[in-house]
């Protein structure tokens, strides 16, 4: 059975203060790169995709980010994984307030220096973790094809090559054509 929109009470509680553990954790490694402090992000809490999580940038500086969390996966792996998966997503707002408006890769040394150094947790970019029960929004996927292959292209790509944009093959570099089944 999936949890109702958040998680128990006292778990939402308890990420709260590991959120607040892990903001001291950073504070002294910001201050000594002369970065002020990360204004403390929201939490919010999702059931419907197969992330762990998501950390969503302040949209001015200054402000506070926003870390999602999937409610069904802290409900179900434990505390250890919602820690990592609290501070992997920690991370990422750290990345994006020391580098703001610079395009950072999302797993980079920047990011894998914060989680291990910082935080003192194992730098892992994806969850090993079961997504049997989940309710997940399918994407359709739309048909196009090149010089030597087949293509499925998301619905948010389709629509961009429906008003101009174009998408190349990586093999053999031939612009993608829309293929409708008949």
């Amino acid at each position: 059975m999936s949890p109702p929109d958040g998680p128990s009470p006292a778990l939402a509680a308890a990420l709260e203060g590991e959120l607040d553990r892990l903001l001291a954790r950073i504070a002294p490694a910001l201050a000594a790169d002369r970065v002020p402090p990360l204004p403390r992000p929201r939490l919010r809490f999702f059931q419907h995709r197969l992330d762990a999580g998501r950390a969503l940038a302040a949209e001015l500086p200054g402000e506070p980010g926003t870390i999602e969390l999937n409610t069904v996966y802290l409900e179900r792996e434990g505390w250890d994984s919602a820690i990592a998966t609290l501070g992997h997503e920690l991370a990422h707002l750290v990345v994006f307030h020391r580098f703001p408006g610079r395009r950072v890769p999302p797993h980079g040394q920047a990011w894998q220096r914060i989680m291990t150094q910082w935080l003192g947790l194992p730098a892992e970019r994806t969850h090993r973790f079961s997504t049997e029960g989940l309710k997940v929004r399918r994407q359709r996927r739309w048909p196009y094809h090149c010089g030597c292959r087949a293509h499925a292209l998301s619905t948010v790509r389709h629509h961009r090559a429906q008003k101009g944009a174009r998408y190349q093959c990586r093999c053999c570099g031939e612009a993608l054509v829309f293929a409708p089944k008949p």
